[in-house]
């Protein structure tokens, strides 16, 4: 059974609100030039719902490598999201988008503690320091929706909050992903339905009708991904030419999942892990001597540490190399879909345990777990230093890998890492300089990227050959390797990154290998690029955009246009033309 915060409680919570939305102002005032993770945000999935945008009603995203029937190419992560890129400007919808998540991430773990009897400062400290994580904003309310979403349960379980628990569900599932997460959810869901179905417990309605609203949104929201994977798609994925790579022995997965997570589900916790194991281990040994609340607690976080090792079991025992064989003999959704994502609820799962123990400690700091006797004042003190103790080692990893502190140190130095900032990364002003020099509508052309992120060029409006997609044509992808087959040749690593994985169709050079970002500040050429001029042709393909010199471009059939450069962009960007080998632009 759970219950509402007390008054106490919410007061402790919207203190703590301001606090939170004094740690965003940073990230606010700074707008586009606060810091940002580049990685699978700016160099994938802002141009995705960038894109998105601006072809809502169209079958096509005819900027993106092959420009025919590739909507699903680009799958917007939370078509929620999706919408702030619609009404807003790109860089105001990202903020907006930080904003809500942070904001979310920290009611939602709260009510989820303070239902599980969690007092209010413990509840606070927890969902603080949970929405401060170093987590990735354009993936929603994928990873940092989950408490707000298991609290709707539980709700909807009590059967006093109406059809409350029901549009949570709606919101979360709205505004997160059905493949990253989601269907975890729904995995999630069917199993507590058929548990309580066996155990002939109460709940079955509410936990299917939970899943069915899920499910429904969901589906609606990714038909025409759901229609490819059902055989109605219009091309062969490439992910139908994966192959899947184990990560070593299933021990050492396990421990370094277990200890670590995984960076797209950031959780800080290996601080924590020590705490946790010593509540839960002192939980088993004296539980008869302890009152109920802590008894509940107790088990609350022998089935959240639970979770969390079969998270990293299910993770290792996927990866590692018999189950990858298997997979791979299987073939189809085996092998193309990821289900291994259950660390995804790692920051749930870590934090939720963090704000229980603590709890605990501070039960016993304020004597409230019945401590006393002759030794009693000095149990409490011990309990008191243990908590701080507790919050400060918590605290720490949480704040340094925190967007906050870069942001504080690009406030006061005034000016933002190269690279790293919104702003910096997609640099409008050099591309727009670029676009006005070639003086043709944008459509009439295609680009290609060296030595720079293809996502650079496709975000300022180019039409590109190259990009980063998960889910693209793989007669592209082998048309595409035609280009870069002399590079491929020269590195054995670059050459099963592409035609084993591939879902960044790039411009690869062996001598830059998986690098694809250089400042004007880098002293980094490329002697001998091996591009294939005809089959770069064969893509209509017109210009080069590269990041570097390419010292022997005239052999790969390019031509140096002109140099570009600027106080405002971190790039320097050289423009190479296309020849048909007679020092004739490439036609269209």
């Amino acid at each position: 059974m759970i219950k509402r915060p007390s008054s106490g409680q919410l007061y402790t919570a919207i203190l703590v609100l301001v606090l939170l939305s004094v740690s965003l102002l940073p990230s606010v005032l700074l707008r586009e030039n606060a810091y940002v993770i580049v990685h699978d945000q700016l160099d994938g999935e802002v141009p995705a719902y960038l894109l998105q945008s601006r072809h809502l009603r169209d079958d096509s995203i005819p900027e993106l490598m092959t420009g025919t029937d590739n909507k699903t190419s680009l799958t917007p992560v939370s078509y929620g999201t999706l919408l702030l890129y619609i009404l807003f400007e790109p860089e105001t919808a990202f903020v907006i988008n930080e904003c809500f998540v942070r904001f979310t991430a920290f009611c939602g773990m709260f009510l989820l503690l303070t239902a599980w009897d969690v007092g209010g400062f413990a509840a606070a400290a927890a969902a603080f320091l949970f929405s401060l994580l170093n987590f990735y904003p354009v993936y929603g309310l994928t990873v940092m929706g989950q408490p707000l979403l298991l609290c709707a349960y539980l709700q909807a379980l009590r059967r006093k909050a109406g059809c409350l628990p029901y549009f949570i569900a709606a919101v979360f599932a709205s505004f997160s992903s059905l493949v990253l997460a989601g269907y975890l959810d729904i995995a999630f869901l069917a199993c507590a339905a058929a548990v309580l179905f066996i155990r002939r417990k109460d709940g079955v309605k509410e936990t299917i009708l939970m899943m069915l609203v899920l499910l429904l949104v969901y589906g609606i929201l990714n038909r025409d991904l759901i229609w490819q994977v059902i055989g109605g798609a219009s091309f062969v994925t490439h992910r139908s030419e994966w192959v899947l790579q184990d990560n070593g022995p299933m021990h050492s997965i396990f421990l370094d999942v277990f200890q670590n997570g995984l960076y797209h589900a950031e959780s800080s916790h290996r601080a924590l892990i020590p705490w946790i194991l010593a509540a839960a281990g002192c939980g088993a040994v004296f539980r008869k001597q302890w009152d109920g609340k802590t008894k509940r607690s107790i088990i609350r976080i022998w089935q959240l540490l639970a979770g969390a090792a079969g998270a990293a079991l299910i993770y290792a025992v996927l990866r590692s190399e018999p189950c990858i064989s298997i997979r791979q003999r299987l073939g189809g959704l085996f092998v193309s879909f990821n289900f291994q994502r259950f660390v995804w609820l790692n920051p749930l799962l870590w934090w939720a345990s963090f704000g229980l123990v603590f709890q605990i400690l501070i039960s016993f700091a304020d004597g409230s777990c019945g401590i006393g006797g002759k030794h009693g004042k000095i149990q409490r003190a011990a309990a008191a230093l243990a908590a701080a103790a507790f919050l400060v080692c918590a605290g720490t990893p949480v704040c340094q890998n925190s967007p906050l502190r870069q942001n504080l140190t690009q406030l006061a130095e005034r000016s933002a890492k190269p690279g790293d900032s919104y702003k910096a990364f997609y640099s409008e002003d050099l591309f727009r300089e670029i676009l006005d020099y070639i003086g043709r509508p944008q459509e009439s052309y295609k680009v290609g990227s060296v030595g720079l992120y293809p996502s650079v060029p496709l975000y300022n409006g180019f039409y590109c050959i190259d990009g980063y997609s998960n889910n693209y044509d793989v007669e592209y992808k082998r048309a595409f390797r035609d280009v870069i087959r002399g590079e491929l040749d020269k590195d054995a690593a670059l050459k099963t990154y592409y035609d084993e994985w591939g879902s960044r169709c790039y411009l690869f050079s062996a001598e830059l290998g998986k690098h694809y970002y250089f400042t004007k500040t880098d002293d980094a050429a490329i002697k001998h690029l091996d591009l294939d001029s005809t089959a770069l042709r064969k893509l209509k393909c017109s210009y080069i955009l590269s990041g570097v010199e390419i010292q022997n471009a005239e052999e790969n059939g390019l031509i140096l246009e002109k140099t570009f450069e600027n106080d405002t962009s971190p790039y320097r960007i050289r423009l190479y033309r296309v020849s048909l080998g007679d020092g004739s632009e490439q036609a269209d």
